[in-house]
Protein backbone atom coordinates (compact mmCIF):
# COMPACT_ATOMS: atom_id res chain seq x y z
CA UNK A 1 0.00 0.00 0.00
CA UNK A 2 2.86 2.03 0.06
CA UNK A 3 2.25 3.13 -3.72
CA UNK A 4 -0.75 4.67 -3.30
CA UNK A 5 0.39 6.39 -0.27
CA UNK A 6 2.53 8.09 -2.14
CA UNK A 7 0.38 9.03 -4.78
CA UNK A 8 -2.01 10.73 -2.18
CA UNK A 9 0.91 12.89 -0.47
CA UNK A 10 1.16 14.60 -3.77
CA UNK A 11 -2.18 16.38 -3.06
CA UNK A 12 -2.09 19.64 -5.26
CA UNK A 13 1.49 20.25 -4.92
CA UNK A 14 2.73 19.57 -8.41
CA UNK A 15 -0.76 21.46 -9.90
CA UNK A 16 -0.08 24.12 -7.89
CA UNK A 17 3.62 24.70 -8.62
CA UNK A 18 3.50 24.00 -12.36
CA UNK A 19 -0.15 22.61 -13.28
CA UNK A 20 1.51 19.21 -12.99
CA UNK A 21 -0.51 15.56 -11.79
CA UNK A 22 -2.60 15.84 -8.69
CA UNK A 23 -3.28 13.24 -6.45
CA UNK A 24 -6.36 11.72 -8.10
CA UNK A 25 -4.60 11.63 -11.16
CA UNK A 26 -1.30 10.14 -9.84
CA UNK A 27 -3.93 7.19 -7.93
CA UNK A 28 -5.37 6.35 -11.13
CA UNK A 29 -1.68 6.30 -13.11
CA UNK A 30 -1.19 3.70 -10.56
CA UNK A 31 -3.90 1.56 -10.84
CA UNK A 32 -2.75 1.69 -15.03
CA UNK A 33 0.71 0.72 -14.14
CA UNK A 34 -0.83 -2.47 -11.86
CA UNK A 35 -2.80 -3.49 -14.44
CA UNK A 36 -0.30 -2.79 -17.61
CA UNK A 37 1.88 -4.96 -14.97
CA UNK A 38 -0.65 -8.18 -15.22
CA UNK A 39 0.80 -10.66 -17.31
CA UNK A 40 -2.17 -12.35 -18.23
CA UNK A 41 -5.37 -10.15 -18.47
CA UNK A 42 -8.13 -13.02 -19.08
CA UNK A 43 -7.62 -13.37 -15.11
CA UNK A 44 -9.86 -10.49 -15.11
CA UNK A 45 -12.88 -12.17 -16.60
CA UNK A 46 -12.01 -15.83 -14.57
CA UNK A 47 -12.50 -13.77 -11.41
CA UNK A 48 -15.84 -12.75 -9.82
CA UNK A 49 -16.30 -9.13 -8.73
CA UNK A 50 -16.19 -10.10 -5.12
CA UNK A 51 -13.60 -12.31 -5.65
CA UNK A 52 -9.91 -10.29 -4.93
CA UNK A 53 -7.81 -12.62 -4.00
CA UNK A 54 -6.77 -14.32 -7.24
CA UNK A 55 -3.41 -14.59 -7.47
CA UNK A 56 -1.49 -12.95 -10.40
CA UNK A 57 1.72 -12.95 -12.53
CA UNK A 58 3.31 -9.79 -13.36
CA UNK A 59 5.62 -9.31 -15.87
CA UNK A 60 8.35 -7.36 -13.15
CA UNK A 61 8.62 -7.82 -9.69
CA UNK A 62 7.01 -5.61 -7.17
CA UNK A 63 10.36 -3.77 -6.47
CA UNK A 64 10.27 -2.96 -10.03
CA UNK A 65 7.40 -1.93 -10.16
CA UNK A 66 7.45 0.29 -6.70
CA UNK A 67 11.01 1.58 -8.07
CA UNK A 68 8.85 2.59 -11.20
CA UNK A 69 6.22 4.27 -9.32
CA UNK A 70 9.37 6.49 -7.46
CA UNK A 71 10.51 7.83 -10.38
CA UNK A 72 7.17 8.94 -11.45
CA UNK A 73 6.65 10.90 -7.72
CA UNK A 74 10.26 11.85 -6.81
CA UNK A 75 11.68 12.21 -10.31
CA UNK A 76 8.32 13.56 -12.34
CA UNK A 77 9.22 11.40 -14.76
CA UNK A 78 6.26 11.15 -17.03
CA UNK A 79 3.97 7.86 -16.81
CA UNK A 80 4.14 7.18 -20.62
CA UNK A 81 8.03 6.59 -20.17
CA UNK A 82 6.69 4.41 -17.46
CA UNK A 83 4.75 2.20 -19.26
CA UNK A 84 6.44 2.55 -22.60
CA UNK A 85 3.55 4.00 -24.76
CA UNK A 86 1.38 6.94 -25.31
CA UNK A 87 -2.71 6.94 -26.86
CA UNK A 88 -2.33 9.30 -30.16
CA UNK A 89 -5.58 9.42 -32.02
CA UNK A 90 -6.81 5.69 -32.24
CA UNK A 91 -2.94 4.62 -32.55
CA UNK A 92 -1.45 3.10 -29.09
CA UNK A 93 2.37 4.82 -30.03
CA UNK A 94 5.66 3.38 -28.10
CA UNK A 95 7.60 5.82 -26.86
CA UNK A 96 10.72 5.90 -24.71
CA UNK A 97 13.51 8.44 -22.39
CA UNK A 98 14.69 10.76 -25.40
CA UNK A 99 11.75 11.05 -27.32
CA UNK A 100 9.09 13.46 -27.65
CA UNK A 101 5.59 12.25 -26.33
CA UNK A 102 3.00 13.25 -29.23
CA UNK A 103 0.16 15.52 -27.71
CA UNK A 104 -3.48 15.58 -28.63
CA UNK A 105 -3.78 19.15 -30.30
CA UNK A 106 -1.05 17.72 -32.79
CA UNK A 107 -3.35 15.16 -34.01
CA UNK A 108 -5.37 18.22 -36.00
CA UNK A 109 -1.98 18.38 -38.57
CA UNK A 110 -3.10 14.77 -39.24
CA UNK A 111 -6.81 16.19 -39.86
CA UNK A 112 -5.70 19.15 -42.07
CA UNK A 113 -3.95 16.67 -44.33
CA UNK A 114 -6.79 14.97 -44.44
CA UNK A 115 -9.04 17.46 -45.50
CA UNK A 116 -6.64 18.40 -48.32
CA UNK A 117 -5.92 15.21 -49.95
CA UNK A 118 -9.47 14.12 -49.67
CA UNK A 119 -10.06 16.99 -52.45
CA UNK A 120 -6.75 16.76 -54.40
CA UNK A 121 -5.81 13.57 -56.02
CA UNK A 122 -2.97 15.03 -57.00
CA UNK A 123 -1.84 15.57 -53.01
CA UNK A 124 -2.81 12.45 -52.31
CA UNK A 125 -0.90 10.49 -54.72
CA UNK A 126 2.51 12.50 -53.94
CA UNK A 127 5.10 12.36 -51.97
CA UNK A 128 5.14 14.25 -48.00
CA UNK A 129 7.85 14.42 -45.42
CA UNK A 130 7.46 14.42 -41.93
CA UNK A 131 10.63 16.52 -40.30
CA UNK A 132 11.39 15.47 -36.76
CA UNK A 133 9.45 12.64 -36.69
CA UNK A 134 9.89 11.32 -33.52
CA UNK A 135 7.95 8.65 -32.48
CA UNK A 136 6.41 8.61 -35.90
CA UNK A 137 3.13 9.92 -34.50
CA UNK A 138 2.05 12.22 -37.89
CA UNK A 139 4.28 10.21 -40.39
CA UNK A 140 1.83 7.07 -39.33
CA UNK A 141 -1.47 8.73 -39.16
CA UNK A 142 -0.54 10.71 -42.60
CA UNK A 143 0.93 6.96 -44.24
CA UNK A 144 -2.60 5.90 -43.14
CA UNK A 145 -4.62 8.39 -44.74
CA UNK A 146 -2.65 7.99 -48.24
CA UNK A 147 -2.55 4.48 -47.78
CA UNK A 148 -0.94 2.97 -51.06
CA UNK A 149 -1.51 6.03 -53.22
CA UNK A 150 1.43 8.18 -51.58
CA UNK A 151 4.18 8.00 -49.29
CA UNK A 152 5.58 9.81 -46.36
CA UNK A 153 9.53 10.21 -45.63
CA UNK A 154 10.07 10.76 -42.36
CA UNK A 155 13.50 12.43 -41.07
CA UNK A 156 15.18 12.88 -37.55
CA UNK A 157 18.12 13.27 -36.59
CA UNK A 158 18.22 10.83 -33.15
CA UNK A 159 19.19 7.51 -33.72
CA UNK A 160 16.93 6.99 -30.88
CA UNK A 161 14.36 8.36 -32.20
CA UNK A 162 14.27 6.64 -35.30
CA UNK A 163 14.97 3.56 -33.71
CA UNK A 164 11.08 4.04 -31.70
CA UNK A 165 9.65 4.96 -34.93
CA UNK A 166 10.67 2.24 -37.16
CA UNK A 167 9.30 0.03 -34.57
CA UNK A 168 5.45 1.97 -34.25
CA UNK A 169 6.05 1.85 -38.43
CA UNK A 170 6.43 -1.82 -38.04
CA UNK A 171 3.59 -2.28 -35.78
CA UNK A 172 1.11 -0.19 -37.78
CA UNK A 173 2.15 -2.19 -41.06
CA UNK A 174 3.37 0.51 -43.12
CA UNK A 175 7.04 -0.17 -43.80
CA UNK A 176 8.86 -2.28 -46.56
CA UNK A 177 8.20 -5.95 -47.34
CA UNK A 178 8.42 -8.06 -50.30
CA UNK A 179 5.27 -7.51 -50.68
CA UNK A 180 4.38 -3.77 -50.88
CA UNK A 181 6.34 -0.49 -51.05
CA UNK A 182 6.46 1.02 -48.00
CA UNK A 183 4.39 3.54 -47.41
CA UNK A 184 6.88 5.31 -44.42
CA UNK A 185 10.51 5.65 -45.27
CA UNK A 186 12.99 6.85 -42.35
CA UNK A 187 15.90 8.69 -43.04
CA UNK A 188 18.30 10.24 -40.31
CA UNK A 189 19.89 13.91 -40.40
CA UNK A 190 18.65 17.08 -40.05
CA UNK A 191 15.42 18.75 -41.37
CA UNK A 192 16.47 18.99 -45.07
CA UNK A 193 19.66 17.79 -45.67
CA UNK A 194 18.74 13.84 -45.78
CA UNK A 195 16.14 14.89 -48.52
CA UNK A 196 18.67 16.77 -50.97
CA UNK A 197 17.11 13.96 -53.68
CA UNK A 198 13.69 15.40 -53.87
CA UNK A 199 14.16 18.90 -54.05
CA UNK A 200 11.06 20.57 -55.92
CA UNK A 201 9.32 16.88 -55.68
CA UNK A 202 7.23 16.97 -51.93
CA UNK A 203 3.77 17.19 -52.14
CA UNK A 204 3.44 18.44 -48.74
CA UNK A 205 5.39 19.06 -46.10
CA UNK A 206 4.31 18.42 -41.70
CA UNK A 207 6.78 19.72 -39.00
CA UNK A 208 5.96 19.57 -35.36
CA UNK A 209 9.52 21.60 -34.88
CA UNK A 210 10.62 22.88 -31.75
CA UNK A 211 8.57 26.27 -31.11
CA UNK A 212 9.09 26.93 -26.85
CA UNK A 213 10.88 29.80 -25.98
CA UNK A 214 14.15 29.23 -24.62
CA UNK A 215 13.73 31.40 -21.49
CA UNK A 216 10.51 29.32 -21.03
CA UNK A 217 11.58 25.73 -20.68
CA UNK A 218 12.40 26.13 -16.86
CA UNK A 219 9.11 27.09 -16.09
CA UNK A 220 7.65 23.98 -17.92
CA UNK A 221 6.16 20.81 -16.22
CA UNK A 222 8.67 19.21 -14.61
CA UNK A 223 7.05 15.87 -16.35
CA UNK A 224 8.55 17.95 -19.90
CA UNK A 225 11.03 20.47 -18.94
CA UNK A 226 13.27 17.72 -16.54
CA UNK A 227 12.63 14.14 -18.90
CA UNK A 228 11.32 15.23 -22.41
CA UNK A 229 14.47 15.94 -24.81
CA UNK A 230 15.51 19.58 -24.76
CA UNK A 231 16.19 19.44 -28.51
CA UNK A 232 12.75 18.87 -29.38
CA UNK A 233 11.14 21.22 -27.57
CA UNK A 234 13.77 24.33 -27.80
CA UNK A 235 13.29 27.02 -30.49
CA UNK A 236 15.45 29.28 -29.62
CA UNK A 237 15.26 33.01 -27.65
CA UNK A 238 11.94 33.59 -29.96
CA UNK A 239 10.74 29.87 -30.59
CA UNK A 240 11.17 30.11 -34.34
CA UNK A 241 15.23 29.11 -35.04
CA UNK A 242 13.86 26.10 -36.69
CA UNK A 243 10.62 27.05 -38.24
CA UNK A 244 13.05 30.07 -40.47
CA UNK A 245 14.96 27.64 -41.59
CA UNK A 246 12.36 24.85 -42.50
CA UNK A 247 10.30 28.02 -44.31
CA UNK A 248 13.29 28.88 -46.11
CA UNK A 249 14.02 24.99 -47.40
CA UNK A 250 9.91 24.81 -47.80
CA UNK A 251 10.33 26.91 -51.16
CA UNK A 252 12.95 24.51 -52.74
CA UNK A 253 11.65 21.11 -51.84
CA UNK A 254 7.89 21.58 -52.53
CA UNK A 255 6.59 21.25 -56.09
CA UNK A 256 3.80 23.71 -57.33
CA UNK A 257 0.69 23.82 -55.79
CA UNK A 258 2.29 21.98 -52.48
CA UNK A 259 1.02 22.09 -48.94
CA UNK A 260 3.15 22.86 -45.88
CA UNK A 261 1.57 22.51 -42.37
CA UNK A 262 3.70 23.18 -39.09
CA UNK A 263 2.73 23.57 -35.74
CA UNK A 264 3.73 27.10 -33.36
CA UNK A 265 2.54 28.57 -29.90
CA UNK A 266 3.25 32.15 -30.51
CA UNK A 267 1.62 33.41 -33.96
CA UNK A 268 2.99 36.97 -33.43
CA UNK A 269 6.30 35.83 -33.72
CA UNK A 270 5.49 34.36 -37.22
CA UNK A 271 3.34 36.69 -38.43
CA UNK A 272 5.71 38.97 -39.88
CA UNK A 273 6.46 35.88 -42.47
CA UNK A 274 3.18 36.42 -43.49
CA UNK A 275 3.90 39.97 -45.38
CA UNK A 276 5.56 39.06 -48.65
CA UNK A 277 7.62 42.33 -47.93
CA UNK A 278 9.23 40.12 -45.00
CA UNK A 279 9.18 36.92 -46.43
CA UNK A 280 13.10 35.52 -47.28
CA UNK A 281 14.77 35.61 -49.96
CA UNK A 282 14.68 32.47 -50.83
CA UNK A 283 10.42 32.45 -50.24
CA UNK A 284 10.08 35.61 -51.73
CA UNK A 285 8.41 34.67 -55.12
CA UNK A 286 8.86 31.09 -54.83
CA UNK A 287 5.43 30.35 -52.98
CA UNK A 288 6.65 27.38 -51.27
CA UNK A 289 7.49 25.70 -54.30
CA UNK A 290 4.25 26.99 -56.21
CA UNK A 291 6.24 30.00 -58.17
CA UNK A 292 3.19 32.02 -56.51
CA UNK A 293 2.92 34.30 -52.90
CA UNK A 294 1.98 31.64 -50.23
CA UNK A 295 -1.31 31.48 -48.76
CA UNK A 296 -1.35 31.41 -44.88
CA UNK A 297 -4.12 30.00 -42.84
CA UNK A 298 -3.79 30.13 -39.01
CA UNK A 299 -5.56 27.95 -36.63
CA UNK A 300 -5.38 28.68 -33.01
CA UNK A 301 -5.71 30.68 -30.15
CA UNK A 302 -3.82 33.92 -27.95
CA UNK A 303 -1.83 33.57 -24.65
CA UNK A 304 0.42 31.04 -26.08
CA UNK A 305 -1.67 28.37 -27.15
CA UNK A 306 -0.26 26.29 -30.73
CA UNK A 307 -1.20 27.63 -34.35
CA UNK A 308 -1.26 25.26 -36.86
CA UNK A 309 -0.70 27.41 -39.99
CA UNK A 310 -1.22 25.94 -43.77
CA UNK A 311 0.48 27.07 -46.20
CA UNK A 312 0.19 26.57 -49.51
CA UNK A 313 0.77 27.88 -52.89
CA UNK A 314 -1.86 29.38 -55.20
CA UNK A 315 -2.00 31.71 -58.28
CA UNK A 316 -2.36 35.20 -57.53
CA UNK A 317 -2.76 34.99 -53.84
CA UNK A 318 -1.26 37.15 -51.01
CA UNK A 319 -0.93 36.10 -47.70
CA UNK A 320 -3.80 36.46 -45.31
CA UNK A 321 -4.36 35.33 -41.69
CA UNK A 322 -7.83 33.70 -40.45
CA UNK A 323 -8.07 32.98 -36.76
CA UNK A 324 -9.74 29.57 -34.82
CA UNK A 325 -9.39 28.68 -30.96
CA UNK A 326 -8.19 25.70 -30.37
CA UNK A 327 -10.62 24.50 -27.29
CA UNK A 328 -8.67 21.24 -26.80
CA UNK A 329 -5.62 22.69 -25.92
CA UNK A 330 -3.96 22.60 -21.63
CA UNK A 331 -0.72 24.18 -22.25
CA UNK A 332 2.92 22.41 -22.63
CA UNK A 333 1.75 19.30 -20.21
CA UNK A 334 2.84 15.55 -20.13
CA UNK A 335 -0.70 14.53 -20.10
CA UNK A 336 -3.21 16.49 -21.88
CA UNK A 337 -6.99 16.42 -21.17
CA UNK A 338 -7.38 13.82 -23.76
CA UNK A 339 -5.25 11.52 -21.87
CA UNK A 340 -6.03 12.21 -18.51
CA UNK A 341 -8.49 9.63 -18.36
CA UNK A 342 -7.35 6.83 -21.00
CA UNK A 343 -5.56 3.64 -19.25
CA UNK A 344 -2.96 2.67 -21.36
CA UNK A 345 -2.47 -0.39 -23.49
CA UNK A 346 0.75 -2.36 -22.67
CA UNK A 347 3.73 -1.85 -25.50
CA UNK A 348 6.09 -4.27 -24.49
CA UNK A 349 9.75 -3.49 -24.49
CA UNK A 350 11.19 -2.43 -28.30
CA UNK A 351 12.80 -6.07 -28.75
CA UNK A 352 15.83 -5.08 -31.24
CA UNK A 353 15.17 -7.77 -33.71
CA UNK A 354 11.51 -5.89 -34.36
CA UNK A 355 13.37 -2.43 -35.24
CA UNK A 356 14.27 -2.02 -38.68
CA UNK A 357 17.85 -0.75 -39.83
CA UNK A 358 17.22 3.03 -40.06
CA UNK A 359 17.53 3.70 -43.64
CA UNK A 360 20.87 7.09 -43.69
CA UNK A 361 21.25 9.69 -46.57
Amino acid sequence: MIGPHLASSVGTTFLDSDDGPDSGLLCRELKWLMEDAIEDHTVFSQMGIENNQTNVRLRMGIEELYNLWKQRIEERRPFQYLVGCEHWRDLVLSVQDGVLIPRPETELIVDLVADVVSNNEGLREGLWADFGTGSGALAIGIGRILGSCGRVIATDLSPVALSVAAFNVQKYGLQLSEFIIDVIELRQGSWFKPLKDLEGKLAGIVSNQPYILSDNIPGLQAEVGRHEPRVALDGGINGINDLLHLCNGAALMLRPGGFFIFEICELQKVEPWCDDKCLPPKATGCGFGSGNQPLLTSLGGKNGTPHFLESKGTEGSFPRLQHRHNPCFKNWTGLTSSTRNRAPIRSGKFPKTCIKPVKTR
